[in-house]
């Protein structure tokens, strides 16, 4: 069983605006879009947006697509359809978020994950990674761990659907914050290595540079986050956000518990 990780963690409903950040604090911000605005975006989220046949999943990229920009832009106080989110990675082919420039000179680095109708993204000054993943409970995920997981991360899941999520969360989490996308490898993190550090954070001695957490965001959804930071750097602060839309009132989404198979 894996209790959920909430040590360091605080949630609260507050305008972008008014979050500062420090070498000391990573904040989750997590949004429910229910629309967008193609004027925002950029030529190439247009360019993806074409690509996609599904009128309803178009429309949930548009909404995902600007509520990154308008919680970006409003950290770093421009205006939402101005920053380079992302460029082109020449390795892969893939777009990879880039850090967006800050006043005082300190890059702010993002990262974005969704599941269903949950957007979440994490921000800081500190190279970082977070995914999201729906609990698939059909049983397909199976064949997927055999195939791309290591022996004992396989004799760890065993039947747990949720420790599946769990461990590709993880994963992929790193691989984000690391640059590399999961094209760089399924296998670069073993989550059997993985102990507890301090302030709740999980370290790896085959990756001593990045620290990683397990965050509760809903029901049903794993989620991990990844950041940079060497063994003499103290673990941030997690600071969750339930991003507020203009024009409506904030809602924090309900938060999952244990599950009986974790």
């Amino acid at each position: 069983m894996m209790p959920a990780d909430t040590a360091l963690m605080r949630m609260s409903a507050v305008p972008v605006s008014d979050v500062a950040h420090s070498a000391a604090a990573v904040h989750i911000w997590m949004v429910r879009p229910d629309g967008g605005d193609m004027g925002l975006l950029s030529d190439a989220e247009r360019e993806r947006v074409a690509r996609i046949a599904s009128p309803t999943q178009r429309k949930r990229l548009i909404a995902r697509r600007t509520a990154i920009r308008r919680i970006l832009a409003a950290l770093v106080g421009t205006d939402p359809a101005e920053p380079i989110l992302e460029r082109r990675c020449e390795r892969c082919g893939r777009h990879h978020p880039v850090p967006l420039p800050q006043t005082g000179g300190t890059p702010l680095f993002w990262s974005s994950s969704s599941a269903a109708d949950l957007l979440v993204v994490a921000t800081g000054v500190r190279q970082l990674g977070v995914d999201v993943e729906p609990v698939d409970r059909t049983g397909a995920w199976a064949a997927v761990a055999r195939r791309y997981f290591t022996t004992p991360e396989v004799a760890a899941i065993g039947p747990s659907a949720w420790r599946f999520a769990d461990f590709w969360t993880l994963k992929e989490a790193l691989l984000k914050a690391q640059g590399v996308g999961v094209l760089g490898g399924l296998d670069r993190l073993c989550c059997t290595t993985l102990g507890r550090d301090t302030g709740g954070w999980l370290a790896t001695p085959d990756h001593p540079q990045w620290k990683l957490r397990r965050l509760t965001v809903a029901p049903g959804i794993a989620c991990a986050l990844a950041v940079d930071a060497p063994p003499d750097v103290p673990g941030a602060l997690v600071e969750t956000m339930w991003f507020t839309i203009p024009g409506r009132e904030a809602s924090c989404p309900p938060h999952s518990g244990p599950g009986a198979d974790r």
